[in-house]
């Protein structure tokens, strides 16, 4: 049996639907002894203590956690022409945080930032025109705005841009170009970017086919929490690409895919669980993992969940759904 591969178009296409970073999370917030201060010069009109009031607000650092009143400051301050500020409030519009969801508004803010340099805006706008949220979708737009932050060192653009690259949107399709993008973001520690770079070199798309490469770069991204990462590293250790073959490390990395919601993971973890491979066999779990999964593409795993299926009595197959159930309640939960 070999593990799925997944398509690298429909890997890299869901990794960029990211929330955006808010400028607040890269930035220093004041203290509590700050903010009475701040508050003096925010209402006589300091753009940057405007700014720092509504980081405050936003992270509840000195004051009490108010995303409204975070966004009160924020217009503030953009209407005035501060850049962070032009961020912050486009970011707010762009997550509906403190303020009704609006892709329109956030455009127009990203603009406003971007404009003036802002290398996060500058990403967020060309992801905004990618998938067409509050402007019309146009993958040379996309790639302009990339293109301007990530020739400024921005990781993350510098691996969207590469990605358009890759998928010839917008661009001529050029890997050579998608590797060199990639290798330079993976380089700065973007997930994604390690991710990308690591398929690539699986594949011998824009480098040489190198599975030594293509597993450091993985577990790179893999030990930050990538999901498609450690599924992929998983599948080079079940088919003994990067080494030794290891079922037990396959079973680890593909349980932490799985536990993110993964479904390439889960259903491969299901499928280690029926056969008894770098984990104990167990029905119970094999039915657990493999139902969570919506629809198999693979002959072998569709012939497995029906054994481990007959093979259960029916109050152990309700106990399993049950918690099936309870998972899937509590991950839609946490993704709201």
């Amino acid at each position: 049996m070999k593990a799925i591969w997944l398509p690298l178009t429909t890997a890299l296409l869901v990794l960029l639907t990211v929330v955006p970073v808010h400028a607040d999370e890269v930035r220093s917030t004041p203290s509590k002894e700050e903010v009475t201060k701040l508050r003096v010069e925010a209402e006589a009109g300091d753009t940057k203590a405007q700014t720092a009031l509504g980081n405050a607000y936003y992270t509840g650092d000195g004051v009490p956690k108010n995303h409204a009143e975070a966004v009160k400051w924020y217009r503030e301050a953009a209407e005035h022409g501060n850049n962070d500020a032009e961020y912050d409030l486009a970011v707010s519009y762009h997550t509906g945080e403190g303020v009704e969801q609006d892709y329109t508004q956030a455009a127009n803010w990203y603009l406003k930032a971007a404009e003036q340099g802002n290398t996060n805006a500058q990403y967020n706008l060309g992801l905004l025109y990618q998938y067409g949220h509050g402007v019309l979708q146009d993958y040379k737009e996309a790639a302009k705005w990339y293109r301007k932050a990530a020739e400024a060192r921005n990781a993350a653009a510098r691996y969207a841009l590469g990605n358009l690259y890759y998928l010839g949107l917008g661009l001529p399709q050029d890997y050579g170009e998608a590797a060199r993008l990639e290798k330079q973001s993976a380089e700065q520690g973007n997930a994604m970017g390690e991710y990308s770079l690591g398929y690539l070199y699986a594949k011998g798309q824009g480098v040489l086919q190198d599975y030594t490469e293509a597993a450091k770069w993985y577990t790179k991204a893999a030990e930050q929490g990538n999901d498609g990462a450690q599924f992929e590293l998983g599948a080079l250790y079940f088919n003994g690409l990067c080494g030794s073959k290891s079922d037990k490390d396959a079973a680890k990395w593909w349980r932490k895919a799985a536990e993110q919601g993964n479904t390439a993971g889960q259903s491969s973890l299901g499928y280690l669980y029926a056969k008894g491979r770098g984990v104990e066999q167990s029905d119970d779990e094999a039915y657990f993992w493999l139902l969570l999964v919506p629809m198999f593409n693979n002959k072998e795993y569709i012939e497995t969940f029906k054994q481990v299926s007959d093979n259960l009595a029916p109050e152990r197959k309700a106990a399993v759904e049950k918690r099936v159930e309870e998972w899937n309640a509590s991950h839609t939960a946490a993704r709201k």
